[in-house]
């Protein structure tokens, strides 16, 4: 980790209308390839047995975060999967910038993706 660069990416399960889905809770994994890593992956889930640091997680109330750390420059490509929707992948370019590399650019806008059910 280089000066605490840390990215996070929220993670939200959504109908065909944009509606949170928070009463249909499941199993979702997250996968980064190329100039990052998965810090921790978790939900706010108040009493939970299921690690941070694993690349698969539950939602609670239809949400969970996962918190990317940048390891170079580079393209970051972080996949979103759970059973019975599309998967959702986003991307993010990591940039030289003095002695830390910066987020220069995210797709899409603002890293947030929802999942459609």
């Amino acid at each position: 980790m280089r000066d605490g660069a840390l990215f996070f990416v929220e993670i939200e399960l959504r109908d065909a209308d944009g509606n949170l889905i928070n009463d249909a809770d499941r199993p979702v994994t997250v996968s980064v390839t190329g100039a990052g890593s998965l810090a921790a992956f978790g939900s706010g889930r108040p009493c939970t047995s299921e690690r941070f640091d694993k690349d698969t997680h539950g939602t609670y109330d239809g949400r969970v975060l996962a918190v990317i750390r940048p390891d170079r420059v580079g393209l970051v490509e972080v996949t979103v999967s759970a059973e019975g929707v599309a998967d959702v992948v986003v991307s993010a370019e990591v940039h030289e910038r003095s002695a830390a590399p910066f987020l220069d650019s995210i797709t899409p806008s603002n890293f947030t993706e929802s999942i459609q059910a």
